[in-house]
This record gives structure tokens, C-alpha cells and sequence, in this order.
């Protein structure tokens, strides 16, 4: 009797992404100023076969992979120019820096690539939505259509919302105005009616206090004839 067929899996890790993650490694490599193209092309090649020896099986493990590839570059970048004679203490210190925070995410990654690679690789979902198309990108140099601009606080009034106080109206900017003599004579007359009502509680103290001092000497002239 002959065992029943197995199906196979398909492979979870399908060439096109897999193209695409090795395209994003590549592109982040970090070169030598001095290297000629057959050096750049031995330093993908290199990053290359680091993919190749994690063997990635899915999408995250492709992911990780990928990270773990383009940080050993720019670790050894930034070594390098933590290694330059002629560079300032604080840059050094810098670049030194950047190497051991780059060293802490990648070791980061690799444990995690070991840890999912103890684990069946993940199928992808079928998902009900499809790849949406690209957009549109505007041309450089143009500026937004004016009417769109016009239209949107037309829209956002539309969808409720209010200012919260009407503001007062501000006065209209321009050539200035030379005012009439009805004018200035009207603005002389507020100013001289707000002086009076000013200048009228002294007045009127005045006023009292001669009266009162009057009465006094009244009744002493009388207290006296007495």
C-alpha cells in the first residue's frame, strides 16, 4: 500500500520580497569615499552572503536579516571614522557611540532571528485587500491650486466647526487719511468734555471747603460779638 501524497507548503518567503529586502540592504550599505566600484560591489556581495548565512524563511526573518546585514557595515563605518587621526575628540566620541548603540539593535535583531527560526516559518494571511496603486506625485516647483485653499475653511466651517468669538473687525490698513475740520473739531470736544468731568470733583471740593470756612469765621465774628 502506498502512503498518501503529502502536499507541499508553498515557500513562505516568495522571490519578489525577498528581491526586496535584499535591494534595501544593498542601498543602505555605507562606502569608502575611496572605493572603487569593484570594492562596492565585494561589499554587496559580502552583505549578500550574510543574508544568505541566516537563511531567512519568511518575511520577519527576511527583515531581521536584513537589519542584521546593513548594521555590521555601518558599525564598521562608524569604527572607521572613530579611527581617523585628524578628527575632533567629540566626533570621535561620537562615532564610538553610534558603533555600540548600532551593536545593541543588532545583536537585538539576531536573537530575535534565533528565537522565531526555533519556531515553524510563518505562512503569509490571504488578505482582502490588494496592493493599492501608486500615487500621484506633484510636480516640483508648482504651488497648490488656489481654489482648494479658498474652499477649505468653507469645509471645515461645513463640518461644524465654529470659531469660538467672532473677532472684532480690525481697522483697514492703507494710505492714511487726512481727517475733516467737522472731525478734529468733534475729537476736541470729547476731549475737552472728558478734561471737565476730570477737573469737576476738584471743583466742586474747592467750592466746599471755601463755604465751610467762611461759616466758621461767620459764627466766631458772631460768638465774639456776644
Amino acid at each position: 500500500m502506498n502512503p498518501p501524497a503529502t502536499q507541499s507548503q508553498p515557500d513562505p518567503l516568495d522571490h519578489i520580497t525577498l528581491a526586496v529586502m535584499i535591494r534595501a540592504t544593498m542601498d543602505s550599505l555605507p562606502h569608502h569615499p575611496d572605493a572603487s566600484a569593484d570594492e562596492q560591489d565585494a561589499q554587496r556581495h559580502a552583505a549578500f552572503t550574510i543574508i544568505s548565512t541566516l537563511r531567512p524563511r519568511d518575511v520577519l526573518e527576511a527583515m531581521l536579516a536584513a537589519r542584521i546585514a546593513a548594521t555590521q557595515f555601518h558599525i564598521m563605518d562608524d569604527l572607521r571614522c572613530a579611527a581617523q587621526r585628524d578628527l575632533a575628540p567629540n566626533l570621535k566620541l561620537r562615532h564610538r557611540s553610534s558603533a555600540t548603540a548600532l551593536t545593541r539593535m543588532m545583536e537585538a535583531a539576531r536573537r530575535e532571528l534565533t528565537r522565531l527560526q526555533a519556531f515553524p516559518a510563518r505562512q503569509p494571511a490571504a488578505l482582502s485587500a490588494s496592493i493599492p496603486a501608486a500615487r500621484v506625485q506633484p510636480a516640483l516647483g508648482t504651488a497648490p491650486d488656489a481654489s482648494a485653499q479658498l474652499a477649505a475653511p468653507v469645509s471645515r466651517q461645513a463640518a461644524g466647526h465654529r470659531p469660538a468669538a467672532a473677532a472684532a473687525p480690525r481697522p483697514a490698513t492703507g494710505r492714511f487719511a487726512v481727517p475733516t475740520d467737522a472731525e478734529v473739531a468733534q475729537l476736541v470736544a470729547e476731549v475737552e468734555a472728558i478734561q471737565a468731568e476730570r477737573d469737576r470733583p476738584a471743583v466742586d471740593a474747592h467750592e466746599r471747603l471755601q463755604a465751610e470756612v467762611a461759616s466758621r469765621a461767620a459764627a466766631s465774628a458772631v460768638a465774639l460779638a456776644a
